[in-house]
């Protein structure tokens, strides 16, 4: 069947076709459907929606997206490789109808077979489709079409044209799932529905949790045990939303500990935990745990392994320095008493919680000196001094110069 010969030159036919075909998917215009094709103002359909199965097939945007293709160029190059395995699948006994859907955000092509007679096997087809198409990525992509995965999915026996719409909605859902699969393959909607489930997110929250206390501790064993704890249960599940949801919480932890460490802030992260720059879920966890060997390194430069009430305590400060905090607020905020709390500070950090308190006023002092016009007293409210001069006294302990100096350095520094 001759497809779109080239993206930016369209024939009017065909494009119309390919516009009634894409909104059959979407559950619309059954009558110009069927008025187009009886009449043979487009060429005639091969499709008995009394006996049709529907077929999604095709790779990952986030696969075809890191060989530099648009869209419309992925398509058009899996339109002319479908068109190869027509003839195989005539000779399997399957009239075929061939389309691009072009109105979602994952570009795919779209079979709808109907078997010639009872010997003809959907499935086979559906597989001899997969085949040709990840046969053809290792002919013309670069590394042997090794990294790029076609994933293709099969629905059940659809039964009438209202079946189509539905049918399209759950495959579009299940080829999702291709993100799981560490190879390329082709699935029956059954086979995958069976798969999909939801992960029990309080276990993988406490692989997270464990994955945190390492960091703190600096127990490098403990953390990549729960490490591939967490990818296991991550790709057994293959549930999308609860990797989501994981990669929302591991960016939240990373976030609370730049906060307590001061550590600069780090775009990276966003990126790095974005689910959708990804073409599995291997690579996805491959990246997140660099990033978290990163941060083990940069914990472990500052000297500074601490348990768990250790780092809860300077996120608290770290959240209400700016108040009238002391070490008895602290301690009453974590439920234990102000003694024990400042034990574990001397010994795990060699700093009491007033010093703590203290630098964290000071840090954001010389920010607002950088970048405000405030007055010096002003500044010392907002950081939390009660008394300016005690602030004064406190900033040239720590910062090594007066609150005036510090400014008039800042001042002339160039833009």
């Amino acid at each position: 069947m001759k497809g779109f010969s080239n993206p930016l030159v369209f024939d009017e036919k065909e494009m119309r076709r390919s516009n009634i075909l894409n909104e059959m998917l979407h559950g619309q215009y059954e009558d110009v459907f069927r008025r187009c094709f009886e009449t043979r103002q487009l060429r005639p359909a091969c499709v008995d929606f009394s006996r049709v199965w529907l077929c999604l097939t095709g790779m990952k945007r986030s696969s075809y997206t890191q060989l530099g293709r648009m869209p419309y160029e992925q398509l058009e190059l899996n339109q002319r490789y479908a068109e190869a395995i027509l003839p195989q699948l005539d000779a399997m006994g399957m009239d075929t109808e061939l389309f691009m859907n072009v109105y979602s955000r994952e570009k795919l092509l779209v079979f709808l077979l109907t078997p010639r007679d009872e010997a003809a096997d959907v499935e086979q087809a559906a597989q001899a489709i997969n085949d040709v198409l990840q046969a053809m990525y290792g002919r013309e992509l670069p590394g042997g079409g090794s990294p790029y995965f076609n994933f293709t999915v099969l629905s059940r026996r659809l039964s009438s044209f209202d079946e189509v719409a539905p049918a399209f909605e759950s495959l579009s859902r299940l080829h999702a799932l291709s993100f799981f699969e560490m190879r390329s393959a082709s699935r029956t909607q059954e086979k995958l529905e069976r798969r999909a489930q939801r992960l029990d997110e309080r276990a993988l929250s406490e692989h997270i949790q464990t994955i945190k206390t390492a960091l703190l501790s600096g127990d490098e064993q403990s953390r990549k045990g729960a490490q591939v704890l967490l990818y296991e249960q991550l790709r057994d599940g293959a549930d999308p939303e609860t990797v989501r949801a994981v990669m929302r919480e591991l960016r939240q932890m990373l976030g609370r500990i730049i906060r307590v460490f001061g550590l600069p802030d780090d775009p990276a992260i966003e990126q790095t935990l974005d689910m959708a720059r990804y073409s599995g879920i291997r690579a996805l966890c491959d990246a997140c745990f660099e990033l978290l060997d990163m941060y083990d390194r940069r914990i472990r430069r500052r000297d500074l392994p601490m348990g768990q009430i250790t780092f809860k305590a300077l996120e608290y400060i770290a959240n209400h320095y700016q108040e009238n905090l002391s070490q008895k607020d602290v301690a009453d905020y974590i439920g234990i008493t102000p003694q024990y709390l400042s034990g574990l500070f001397n010994r795990e950090i060699g700093r009491s919680i007033p010093d703590v308190i203290n630098e964290k006023r000071v840090e954001r002092a010389k920010e607002l000196l950088r970048t405000t016009a405030l007055s010096g007293a002003e500044i010392a409210r907002r950081v939390g001094f009660a008394n300016t001069t005690y602030f004064y006294t406190v900033f040239r302990k720590l910062a090594g110069v007066t609150v005036r100096e510090y400014r008039e350095q800042a001042d002339a520094l160039p833009e």
